[in-house]
């Protein structure tokens, strides 16, 4: 990718060709603003887009291009893994509302948030530490190797979430939707919690997009299930009243995550980033 830098009418085709455009405003006029993608009164400021802002949008956007393709994956792997028991018939276990509103509503706030406000590092280490910016020029953070891990886990987290309900309910007499209804529901806490480990600065707006997606999610189930005339009519009020409805929850996300927590523990212990040694010795300052 390419920056440019221009202050005057002469530099509008260099910053209108270049993927990213940052224009000064100063005595030769404001075309190089008007062309730009970002504005800025003198050059001083310009160290501090770069090291500051340019560390974080490139953490957090590729952090976040991993959770999206993560998400999905996860959410098809589930209803692809019904098919091995239902004779490749196509039908799923979840109810089509579920399937329709799980991108749309339940789980695409929360990452967007994230996307926008996430700080990896404090704005004054990372000035002090220039050095950090290095990892978006070097893709450490989104690569072929990251994608492929955050695939097999995807793989490993559907896994676990389909064959522990399915292990749980084996040889009984639990219905159709109630099946999928707590399949649905730990896979969307799951991601959510998943969200949670990623999430490296915590404000309100978080906690406001992640809870209220969750609480959403579980007043669309309720409400939805006591309208309609035709199954999963009353569906989601008779599970949630199961304790292995929150048994298999419960459980099955904690099988789900735990490998990524037990990776990220032994890394953040004995192979420490650059960014992490940053970030602990601010918080030991502070």
């Amino acid at each position: 990718m390419s920056l440019a830098v221009g202050d005057g009418a002469n530099d509008v085709s260099m910053i209108q060709m270049a993927n990213i455009g940052v224009g000064i405003s100063g005595v030769e006029g404001q075309q190089a603003v008007m062309a730009s993608d970002f504005a800025l009164s003198r050059f001083h400021y310009l160290h501090k887009l770069l090291v500051v802002h340019g560390h974080w949008c490139y953490d957090r956007i590729a952090r976040m291009i991993l959770y999206f393709y993560y998400k999905n994956a996860v959410f098809v792997l589930l209803v692809f893994w019904y098919q091995l028991y239902n004779g490749w018939s196509g039908s799923v276990a979840i109810e089509d509302l579920y399937l329709l509103l799980y991108n749309l509503i339940f789980t695409s706030v929360p990452p967007v948030v994230v996307a926008i406000v996430d700080q990896n590092v404090p704005p004054d280490v990372l000035l002090s530490h220039p050095r950090l910016y290095s990892a978006g020029q070097e893709d450490r953070v989104y690569n072929r190797f990251h994608f492929w891990v955050t695939m097999l886990d995807a793989l490993w987290q559907s896994l676990a979430l389909y064959f522990t309900s399915h292990l749980a309910y084996f040889d009984s007499d639990v219905g159709h939707f109630e099946f999928g209804t707590t399949q649905n529901t730990a896979c969307v806490l799951t991601v959510s919690l998943h969200l949670m480990i990623e999430t490296q600065y915590w404000t309100w707006i978080h906690h406001l997009t992640l809870w209220g997606s969750l609480a959403v999610y579980l007043a669309t189930g309720l409400v939805y299930n006591l309208l309609v005339a035709f199954p999963p009519y009353y569906v989601m009020e008779h599970t949630i009243g199961t304790v292995e409805f929150w048994t298999v929850t419960f459980l099955s996300t904690f099988i789900a995550l735990f490998p990524r927590l037990f990776i990220r523990a032994i890394n953040g212990s004995f192979y420490p980033s650059p960014v992490l040694l940053a970030r602990m010795a601010a918080l030991r300052k502070s």
